[in-house]
């Protein structure tokens, strides 16, 4: 019964970690872009090739829209339907990592100690609320290793260990399905290093190793082929282009430098980041090398995590959410480290290591105040107020009640108190990002729907890759001159970038020239250059918000 109390707990705490997860409206350009495939997806019956704004999108496999257009199905397309796959990863991930742990360190409280911090770090509580790719590929990425972990606990029970290594390939093949080759580039290379560390040969060899890479192709490759099929040259462009340049060049302008990616890295792991340096004390002494195969599964974790770090370290293309897999080996790392505290005094690092993230508590109750005070609020300050105090009155509690703890040298309620400070910031400040300079055009999306229903045939336009527009008007619009991301689909006959792209000088040709009525959505940046190519009996003003307007080609009323 207690397993299933532990397991429950883990369960309401995700809940309680993700609650407000569909407040804020689609952030621009991921969760708008994310959203969108998925739902070209239902609308199309095509669950094949993916398509955003009607274009072919190769970017990355199919399986989190997968994932999208089940809740989307049954919770509706909204933002709670769309964004619930990452928390439903997470709490997948979660429940298994107590799973895993449990088993492997026969330790409840390093379990759920691992549960906890991993949950309550600043990249996992909002990367896991924000639609895009990069948590599903850790969550698969996630159990792939602690599949592997668990096979290597049943090294003398050959078919518990041939169990967990199968179940380490099929979430390897699911991988791949979410994000490409690192699914099983990630787990080979992490095994790899781990045999040679620990003078282990014989697991390069294992035949087992190589029929697991049969089973994720077997997983993988048929959507490879389908896809090709219809559209022949995919597989070179998903393969060489999007898998390979992608991190060995600066072709999409993401190249960061070495110091930054080691901020951001130590960051991510915010309030938890202080115990850094004393989980990972050991892996840096001779001793502690002398001593690695006494201290196998510490090893294992830091060879996971710190590849992981290498590589994206090295890489030319780096954004936050490509160290979510990395998250989870460390924080376990972490946890050790503070179950050990609950038996023994704090060390002055310790206690630094508590005391720095009460600072930037107390510091985010003073931003809290600041962003009342905001004049881009003022239009929304009711809704803001409701999302910001909580953030301004917690800091309080949680300060003065780790303070207490830190006292009593008592671990075990300053990670209750951080936990719930944590999922606090996350839940309201979530929120409260859309009113800060969100790029969204939800609103007028909603004022061309109005609009179609009285002009069913007016053609829709955009100025630039405004993706809601398609997701809330079931409507796909025109993209003016933005191509981008989208360029590459001029390669592919028949991949939609003739129907639904159209170049600066055809639109407005189109717009002075057309009797009928047409929408038009303009980024605020530009829409002085279309006011001056558009004839002035055909540029009307319907609504505009802080990024974008809209505008008609007739003088009609929402």
């Amino acid at each position: 019964m207690s397993k299933i109390k532990n397991y429950i707990f883990i369960t309401i705490i995700v809940i309680l970690a993700f609650c407000l997860y569909g407040v804020p409206t689609f952030y621009a350009p991921d969760e708008t872009r994310y959203s969108e495939v998925a739902r070209e997806m239902i609308a199309n019956h095509d669950f094949i090739v993916p398509y955003v704004n009607g274009i072919v999108f190769f970017h990355k496999p199919p399986l989190v829209y997968w994932i999208i257009d089940v809740f989307m199905s049954v919770f509706g397309q909204n933002t709670w339907g769309a964004r619930l796959a990452n928390p439903f990863l997470v709490l997948v991930c979660m429940l298994f990592v107590y799973f895993v742990v449990n088993k492997v360190l026969q330790s409840k409280v390093v379990a759920l100690l691992s549960v906890i911090i991993t949950l309550t770090t600043v990249l996992v509580l909002f990367v896991g609320r924000y639609l895009n790719i990069d948590m599903g590929i850790a969550v698969f990425l996630n159990l792939t290793m602690l599949s592997y972990w668990l096979s290597l606990k049943y090294d003398d029970d050959y078919k518990m260990s041939s169990f967990w290594l199968l179940m380490a390939f099929v979430f390897s093949g699911l991988a791949v399905m979410t994000k490409g080759l690192v699914g099983i580039v990630f787990p080979m290379a992490i095994v790899g290093l781990y045999s040679i560390t620990m003078n282990e040969w014989r697991r390069l060899i294992d035949i087992r190793l190589y029929i697991g890479l049969f089973i994720v192709g077997i997983i993988s490759l048929p959507w490879i082929l389908l896809v090709d099929q219809q559209y022949p040259g995919f597989a070179y462009y998903y393969v060489v282009v999007q898998q390979i340049l992608r991190y060995s060049t600066d072709e999409q302008s993401r190249d960061v430098s070495k110091i930054f990616y080691l901020l951001v890295f130590t960051g991510a792991f915010f309030p938890w980041f202080g115990f850094l340096p004393q989980a990972f004390k050991e892996f840096f002494s001779k001793a502690g090398f002398k001593n690695r195969k006494q201290n196998k599964n510490s090893w294992f974790l830091f060879i996971w995590g710190t590849f992981i770090f290498v590589f994206f370290g090295v890489s030319r293309s780096f954004l936050f959410g490509y160290l979510a897999p990395l998250m989870l080996p460390f924080c376990i790392l972490i946890a050790i480290y503070i179950a050990k505290l609950f038996t023994k005094n704090f060390s002055k690092w310790d206690k630094v290591a508590v005391v720095i993230p009460m600072i930037v508590f107390g510091l985010l109750s003073i931003v809290g105040v600041v962003v009342i005070a905001l004049p881009q609020v003022r239009d929304n300050i009711f809704t803001v107020a409701v999302l910001t105090i909580p953030i301004i009155v917690v800091p309080i509690f949680v300060i003065v009640r780790s303070i207490e703890a830190l006292k009593s040298q008592c671990i075990k309620k300053i990670v209750v108190y951080f936990a719930i400070m944590m999922m606090v910031v996350a839940n309201f400040g979530y929120g409260v990002g859309q009113y800060l300079g969100s790029r969204n055009v939800e609103v007028l999306a909603k004022d061309i729907n109005v609009m179609l229903e009285k002009y069913p045939d007016a053609k829709v336009y955009t100025s630039h890759r405004f993706y809601e527009i398609g997701f809330y008007t079931k409507n796909i619009p025109t993209i003016i001159n933005d191509e981008d991301e989208l360029v590459y689909a001029k390669d592919f006959e028949g991949s939609g970038i003739e129907k639904y792209m159209m170049d600066y000088h055809g639109l407005i040709n189109k717009w002075n020239t057309s009797g009928g009525v047409n929408f038009l959505v303009i980024k605020n940046s530009v829409l002085g250059t279309y006011k001056k190519s558009i004839k002035k009996d055909k540029f009307f003003i319907l609504d505009k918000n802080s990024y974008a307007t809209l505008v008609s080609s007739k003088k009609v009323s929402i």
